[in-house]
Parts: structure tokens; sequence; C-alpha cells
């Protein structure tokens, strides 16, 4: 198990950052739970209020569920450029479910995707990203029990 850092992912959006301000994005879209935390930073940055939510589930703790759920009134009818934000693509099923439901509101879009980490072997990959994952990630806020 891999255990991402607050200093990590600091790091890592100094990285993403300037290539999802060189997009432009109109809409920047939070994919809940794992891309809340890096959209406000990214929106903030690129000082948008333009912020949406996706909420997903393809996992269960550490289990994969047979498909993914995936919740929405997030319309992007009139956007040129939205950006979706995940902290990591593992299989792409949750990524390729969201592209999938966007595109089927507006095929013309251009859709950009943004998440610190991916694994090489998911169906869909992330337009900007910069750590690949070879095991299980754990992430800082998932640390924080109250």
């Amino acid at each position: 198990m891999i255990f991402y850092s607050y200093a990590d992912f600091e790091h890592d959006l100094q990285l993403l950052i300037p290539k999802c301000r060189e997009f432009d994005p109109d809409i920047i879209i939070a994919v809940s739970r794992g891309g809340l935390i890096a959209t406000q930073f990214i929106a903030y940055a690129l000082d948008s209020r333009n912020v949406a939510l996706m909420r997903s589930k393809l996992y269960d703790g550490t289990k994969k569920l047979q498909s993914v759920e995936l919740e929405s009134s997030v319309d992007i009818r009139g956007a040129k450029r939205v950006l979706i934000v995940e902290d990591i693509v593992d299989s792409g099923e949750t990524l390729n479910a969201i592209l999938s439901f966007l595109k089927g509101q507006d095929s013309d879009v251009q859709i950009k995707t943004v998440a610190p980490w991916y694994k090489k072997s998911a169906i869909v990959q992330p337009d900007f990203t910069c750590r690949e994952a070879d095991e299980w990630v754990e992430f800082f806020w998932e640390k924080l029990d109250g």
C-alpha cells in the first residue's frame, strides 16, 4: 500500500494546475468523493466558481462493485470546455461512465480529465496526471477519522 501525503498532493497539484489553467474550463466537475479536495484547490487556483458534483461509487472500502453507481444533476449544455477531477483513475470504469454521461448531454463539448494518480491498465487514462500506481493508494484524507 502506498500512502499519499498532503505534501505529495500539494506538490502534484503544483504540476497539474498549470495544465488545467491552460485548458481553461468553463465548468469543473468534482467526482465524489475522491475528487472533492483536489477540485477545491484547482477551482481556487483557476478562480472558478462554476463547480459541479458527480457522485460515483465503484468501491465499497477496498472491494470493487460489479458496476459503477452514478448520480448527477450536472448539466453541461452550453459549456465549451469541461474539466473532470478525480483522485485516481484505477480501472477507468468510473471515468468512462462519467464521460459517456456527459457526452450524452453534448457530444461537441471538449472534456479533459485530471487525476494525480492513474494505473496503466485503466480503460481510460486521465489527460493530466503525474503518478502511476501499481498498488492500492491510501490518501491522506482517508486517515482523518475525527
